[in-house]
C-alpha cells in the first residue's frame, strides 16, 4: 500500500493483484469504511488505467470498481473525491447515463474549490458538452470560468 501511495513507483500485475486481495481481506473486517472501498476501487481500476477506454476486457473491472465507488458514497456522501472518481470511471467506457451526470453534479456542489477535482469535471463535462440533456450551453460556460479561474 505504502509503495502505491507514494506515488513514485508503478505497479507490476502481481502487486496490483496483491494489493487487492490485501484490502478485499481489510474490506472484510471492516465492510463500512468508505475509505477501504474507495481504495479498493482505485486499485481495481489501477491496474487499467492505461488500457484504452471502451475495451471490452477491463469493462467487467470498471463496473466493479463502481460498486465499491457507490458503496463508499453511501457511507460518506458528502465526499467529493469519490464522486468524482465514480463518474470517471463510468466516463472510461463511454456510460454517460444519468448516474454519470448525478456523479459530475454533486461533484460540483460539494467541492467548488478543489482545483484538481474542478478540472476533471471541466474536461469531462466539455468532451460531453453536446450529447449531455443535463449540461446546457450555460453549464459549459460556467465550467469554462470556473476552471479559468482556479488555472489564475
Amino acid at each position: 500500500m505504502e509503495k502505491w501511495r507514494s506515488g513514485n513507483t508503478t505497479l507490476d500485475d502481481d502487486e496490483w493483484d496483491k494489493l487487492r486481495i490485501d484490502l478485499s481481506y481489510t474490506l472484510e473486517h471492516d465492510p463500512d469504511n468508505p475509505n477501504i472501498h474507495k481504495y479498493l476501487a482505485l486499485a481495481i481500476e489501477g491496474c487499467f488505467a492505461d488500457v484504452a477506454p471502451k475495451n471490452k476486457a477491463a469493462m467487467p473491472f470498471g463496473h466493479e470498481a463502481s460498486v465499491h465507488y457507490k458503496k463508499s458514497i453511501s457511507l460518506r456522501p458528502t465526499w467529493p473525491f469519490v464522486w468524482v472518481n465514480l463518474a470517471l470511471v463510468k466516463y472510461r467506457p463511454g456510460e454517460t447515463d444519468d448516474e454519470f451526470y448525478h456523479a459530475l453534479h454533486k461533484t460540483d456542489e460539494l467541492d467548488p474549490w478543489e482545483p484538481g477535482v474542478q478540472r476533471m469535471i471541466v474536461d469531462v463535462g466539455l468532451h460531453y458538452r453536446n450529447r449531455c440533456h443535463v449540461m446546457k450551453k450555460s453549464r459549459t460556460e460556467y465550467y469554462r470560468k470556473k476552471f479559468k479561474a482556479h488555472s489564475t
